[in-house]
């Protein structure tokens, strides 16, 4: 179970940890894919804090359930560049890496 806890000064429980295979801590983002509902727009930038990793079990049951639901490797906690401070929970697809 990923270490998640809400440190002093900041918004959202996070962890600091690093999924292996997922991106590195300080990683500079750009959201790419946006759902209803998500508090950010594609080309939104921000900066990895910590990811976990979504068990293949889990991703398993969750496709038998929702056989429509996106395949998701990595979940990561991003703070965006206009929300300092306020970890936000984001699956893998919906990020990529700036160049």
């Amino acid at each position: 179970m990923p270490d998640l806890q809400n440190e002093h000064g900041w918004t959202g429980v996070f962890t600091r940890s690093e999924a292996p295979g997922a991106m590195r801590n300080g990683t500079r983002c750009r959201k790419r894919v946006s759902d209803a509902g998500d508090t950010h727009a594609v080309g939104s930038l921000g900066t990895v804090l910590g990811s976990v990793s979504v068990p293949d079990a889990e991703l398993k049951r969750i496709k038998q359930e929702v056989p429509s639901a996106r395949d998701v490797a990595h979940c990561y906690f991003v703070e965006w560049d206009d929300m300092p401070r306020y970890a936000v929970g984001v699956a893998d697809y919906k990020i990529e890496a700036t160049r």
